[in-house]
């Protein structure tokens, strides 16, 4: 009996080991797709029970989170200030800053075009 190279088809061998793969690998799927499922609906925003602190109270808030509400304020104040003025405005300011500083005034035009949708769509201006 003679077989040729290429119509030889060799085909894995069953051995003892295959059933543990298959349950191996589906376990593990099913894992990946319950507990991805799990997170999103279940948990929340809950945090883990280790990362929990002691004694954590929201109202002792640190100095960082005051500095980064300060700031947020701040630049909604700014963004309002530069919707509500004039194209008229913002070139004069252009007279007061350096030759080379051109491309100010250019930034905060189209910085203006781009927030002005934004604050009419919120009824803002």
């Amino acid at each position: 009996l003679h077989f040729t190279g290429g119509l030889l088809v060799l085909v894995p061998m069953p051995d003892f080991s295959m059933p543990f793969n298959v349950v191996a690998l589906s376990s593990t799927a099913m894992t990946f797709f319950f507990g991805g499922f799990f997170r999103i609906t279940a948990a929340g925003r809950v945090p883990h029970w280790v990362l929990k602190k002691e004694g954590y109270d929201k109202r002792k808030r640190g100095i960082a989170w005051v500095v980064q509400r300060l700031l947020l304020v701040g630049m909604l104040c700014g963004a309002y200030t530069l919707v509500v003025s004039s194209d008229e405005e913002i070139t004069e300011l252009g007279g007061s800053l350096p030759a080379d500083a051109h491309f100010v005034v250019e930034s905060l035009l189209s910085l203006k075009a781009q927030l002005e949708p934004i604050f009419k769509m919120f009824k803002l201006v």
